[in-house]
């Protein structure tokens, strides 16, 4: 089941960046492991201030 959610969003990565810019140069494995990162980070930095401030 959650290899099916990573290909789900890998999908949706490329089909919205193939239809904003037309193309998908530049679209590699590195860039869709950062987007996955970056939003794990996000996510963690959110919830934990919330908990420091609050």
């Amino acid at each position: 089941m959650h290899n099916n959610l990573l290909y789900r969003k890998i999908f949706i990565t490329a089909a919205l960046t193939f239809f904003c810019l037309d193309y998908l140069d530049g679209l590699g494995i590195e860039t869709v492991l950062a987007a996955f990162t970056m939003g794990k980070v996000v996510g963690i930095i959110g919830t934990y201030r919330q908990i420091l401030l609050f």
